[in-house]
C-alpha cells in the first residue's frame, strides 16, 4: 500500500500538474490526497493529468471563492470505493481495499487555522467516527496544528493560545483512537519561503485497527518544490533485514533452573578456532540451546494458563457432585501454583514487550495495552536512513551505511580531544 498526500498551494498550473505526475508515478502511488488545488471546478481529464493514465477513479469538494479545495485520485480496481462523506475541511471515503477487501476510511484533511473552526471539524469528524467504529480509519493531510511545540521552529511558541490548541488537538487524536506513526526523512513538512518557520502539520493518522491490518506502516516526508508543503508518502512495505536479534527475556531468571542450564550449556559447547570466532559460535549455538528450553520449560503460556483454568474448574464441578480424593485435591493445589506462576510469567513478558507502567493499574487483554506494544516495535524499527541527501531504505545498504558509521566513530574517538 502506497497512499500520497500533498497540499500543492494550487493545481491551476499545468507544470505543478505535471510534477505531481512525476512523482505519483515514481512512488507507485495508489491513492493520491490534495490539498488546496483553489479550484472550483474540477473534471476528469484534469485528474488524469495529475494520475498519468486512465486507470482511477476520482472525488473532489471544490474550492469557495478559490480557497481549499480538495482532491482524491485512486485506483479504481484495488480501492473499491462504496461511499463518501465531507463537510467543511475533510472529505472521507469509504470502501474496501485490495483483494482481501478490507473496508477502511480514508479521510483527505485540509483544516483552517482558525482553532474556532478546528474544533468544528474535530466534533464532525468524530461523530462520523462514531457511525463507522467497525472500519479501519486513516487521516490523512494538512492539519493545521501540531502536537507539540517540539513540532514548531522559528514561530514564537509557548502561549496560551498555542498550548490550548496543542492540547485540544491531540484529545482529539486521542478520542478518535488515531496513532501517529513514525516519521522518517524529515522533521518539518512546511517550511516558510524565507526559510525562517517550520512545522509538521502535515500528518498520517491511523488507527488500532488499521495498525491489525497493516503492521508496517511509516510515513516518510518527501523533498519539496511547487508548494512550501512537503508531499508525505505512507508505505505499508514488508523489509527483509535479516535474522532477528536474540532477546533474553526477564521471565527466564524467575526460574531457579535457569543459571545452571546456561551454565551447562555453556561448558557443554566446544568449538575450535581463534577467540573471536570462537566466542560468535559459541553464542550462536547458546541461542538455540536457550530457545529449545524455553520451548521445553515454558512452552505457550497462554495454552498452559488455560488448560489450568481448565482443569481446576473440572475438579471444583467433580466436587459439587460427590467429593474430592486426596489425589484430586492435592493435582488442584499443584494447578493454583501453576496457574498463578504461570500468570506472573506472562504478565512480565508483556511488561518487557512494552516497557509500560501502565501494566501495573490496567487489563492486560485491553486493546490499549497491545497497541503499546505494537507502538514500541514500530518506534524501535528502522525503515532506512538518509545517506548524502537521498532516502535510503534497501537493508543491505542500510546495513553497511551503519557500520561505516560505526567503524568512523570509533576512528574519531581515537583522536584527542574527540570524545
Amino acid at each position: 500500500m502506497k497512499l500520497l498526500t500533498y497540499n500543492v498551494r494550487g493545481l491551476g498550473s499545468m507544470a505543478k500538474r505535471r510534477v505531481i505526475r512525476e512523482l505519483v508515478t515514481k512512488e507507485q502511488v495508489e491513492l493520491v490526497c490534495i490539498q488546496e488545488t483553489k479550484l472550483e471546478v474540477m473534471d476528469r481529464g484534469l485528474c488524469a493529468q495529475i494520475w498519468g493514465d486512465s486507470d482511477f477513479s476520482w472525488l473532489a469538494q471544490p474550492a469557495v471563492n478559490r480557497a481549499g479545495g480538495l482532491l482524491c485520485i485512486w485506483k479504481h480496481d484495488l480501492f473499491k470505493v462504496s461511499a463518501s462523506f465531507s463537510d467543511n475541511g475533510f472529505l472521507g471515503l469509504v470502501g474496501a481495499w485490495g483483494s482481501d477487501d478490507v473496508n477502511c476510511v480514508i479521510v483527505n484533511v485540509y483544516s483552517s487555522c482558525n482553532l474556532e473552526e478546528k474544533r468544528i471539524m474535530w466534533a464532525s469528524l468524530l461523530q462520523w467516527r462514531g457511525f463507522n467504529q467497525s472500519l479501519v480509519w486513516c487521516l490523512d493531510g494538512d492539519f493545521n496544528a501540531v502536537r507539540g511545540l517540539e513540532e514548531r521552529r522559528g514561530i514564537s511558541t509557548g502561549s496560551q493560545h498555542q498550548m490550548r490548541e496543542i492540547s485540544e488537538f491531540n484529545n482529539f487524536v486521542t478520542e478518535m483512537s488515531l496513532v501517529d506513526i513514525p516519521l522518517a526523512g524529515r522533521k518539518f513538512t512546511w517550511l516558510r519561503p524565507n526559510g525562517q518557520a517550520q512545522s509538521r502539520i502535515d500528518r498520517f493518522l491511523v488507527s488500532h485497527e488499521w495498525l491489525q491490518v497493516w503492521p508496517n506502516c511509516s510515513q516518510l516526508v518527501l523533498n519539496r518544490d511547487i508548494s512550501d508543503h512537503c508531499p508525505l508518502l505512507l508505505r505499508c512495505l514488508v523489509q527483509d533485514w535479516g535474522p532477528k536479534p536474540f532477546n533474553v527475556l526477564n521471565c527466564w531468571f524467575q526460574d531457579h533452573r535457569f543459571p545452571a542450564f546456561v551454565k551447562q550449556s555453556w561448558e557443554g559447547i566446544h568449538i575450535d578456532g581463534w577467540g573471536a570466532f570462537v566466542l560468535k559460535q559459541k553464542l550462536k549455538a547458546l541461542k538455540s540451546n536457550l530457545k529449545s528450553w524455553n520451548h521445553e520449560v515454558f512452552g505457550d503460556l497462554r495454552k498452559r494458563r488455560n488448560d489450568a483454568v481448565q482443569r481446576i474448574n473440572d475438579l471444583d464441578k467433580k466436587e459439587e457432585e460427590g467429593g474430592l480424593s486426596v489425589g484430586d485435591i492435592e493435582e488442584r493445589k499443584q494447578l493454583l501454583h501453576e496457574f498463578w506462576s504461570v500468570l506472573k510469567l506472562h504478565e512480565s513478558l508483556l511488561c518487557q514487550k512494552a516497557r509500560s507502567r501502565w501494566l501495573k493499574e490496567g487489563d492486560q487483554n485491553s486493546k490499549f495495552f497491545h497497541s503499546m506494544i505494537n507502538w514500541r516495535r514500530r518506534s524501535n524499527s528502522m525503515v532506512g536512513l538518509m545517506v548524502d541527501g537521498v532516502w535510503e531504505e534497501t537493508p543491505l545498504k542500510v546495513k553497511e551505511e551503519v557500520t561505516d558509521l560505526i567503524f568512523l566513530k570509533r576512528n574519531l574517538q581515537q583522536i584527542p580531544g574527540i570524545v
